[in-house]
């Protein structure tokens, strides 16, 4: 008879569960109440033994507390199905210039997600996303302009608590990439990362020109040329000075560059990107058409 009975009462319980009438509805018994939620979960309490029973698809919990009121026992074991949720997976899309961190997570829309992204260790920039799967990262590229190993964190927290993370693989941005990226999303304003800096802008630029247009990418410079092109792969006289541009057309600035054809020529460019000449860099001296022998 007792197995009779335990039989009745679960085909009784998978009923109240099935039927959403009793959404939200709260039922009193000769001995306690039993509590409807909108998930198809339910709470039962029984009065003489002060004990709960809380309900759900993956189980059934029970627990014994003289001080635990019903609210807050129906806000913690409403999620506790959340307990061990993890995150399942982190990987990278790339198509047409558009750069997006993806993820995988048991109960992926219930959570809310801190997606932070890194370039060569160093945090770039990070975005909130609510019961999401993606974040797109790829105006945050094009403002910072720079080649190499990117990767994304993800930091996921469910109701209750719950929390868990992991992050992606290293994904490369080559120089094809990022103009691709950058092509794409010029303009866009900045992610947070380049200190104000913006796309297209051509005043305050390291010298001005009516042959052509400076223009600004997270922080670094690059020169429109009157046909069209941006300087690149070399030298090139811009209003009465010496600026070098590598292979994507970015400027380069306080750093040494060795001359084309001679490994023992170097010049220097400075803080503005221009060459400097006839004095010291450091212990090294260069003279009046900007070279220093090493």
């Amino acid at each position: 008879m007792k197995k009779l009975a335990c039989f009745v009462l679960t085909a009784v319980m998978a009923a109240a569960m099935a039927l959403p009438a009793y959404a939200g509805r709260v039922e009193t018994t000769g001995n306690g109440y039993t509590e409807y939620f909108d998930d198809g979960t339910y709470l039962e309490y029984n009065a003489r033994g002060s004990e709960y029973t809380y309900h759900d698809s993956d189980g059934v919990y029970s627990w014994y507390d003289d001080d635990v009121t019903q609210s807050s026992v129906t806000k913690t074991n409403k999620n506790a199905k959340y307990a061990g949720s993890r995150i399942t997976d982190c990987y990278w899309s790339y198509s047409n210039g558009n750069l997006i961190a993806k993820w995988d997570a048991d109960y992926r829309s219930k959570a809310t997600y801190t997606v932070i992204l890194y370039h060569g260790g160093k945090k770039v920039t990070s975005k909130t996303s609510n019961g999401g799967s993606n974040v797109n990262f790829s105006q945050a590229v094009a403002d910072r302009g720079q080649t190499g190993y990117y990767y994304f964190k993800v930091k996921a927290k469910w109701p209750g608590k719950y929390t868990d993370e992991d992050e992606s693989s290293d994904y490369h941005v080559d120089g094809s990439k990022l103009n691709a990226i950058q092509n794409r999303h010029s303009g866009g304003g900045s992610s947070g990362s380049s200190s104000g800096s913006s796309s297209g802008s051509s005043s305050g630029g390291p010298g001005s020109t009516a042959t052509g247009t400076w223009q600004q990418y997270g922080g670094i410079w690059r020169y429109l040329k009157s046909n069209g092109t941006f300087a690149a792969n070399g030298w090139e006289l811009i209003n009465g000075k010496w600026y070098y541009f590598d292979a994507y057309g970015n400027m380069a600035a306080n750093q040494w560059i060795v001359k084309a054809d001679n490994p023992h020529i170097y010049y220097y460019v400075g803080p503005n990107g221009d060459m400097l000449t006839n004095q010291y860099i450091g212990q090294w001296y260069v003279n009046a058409n900007g070279e220093c022998y090493f």
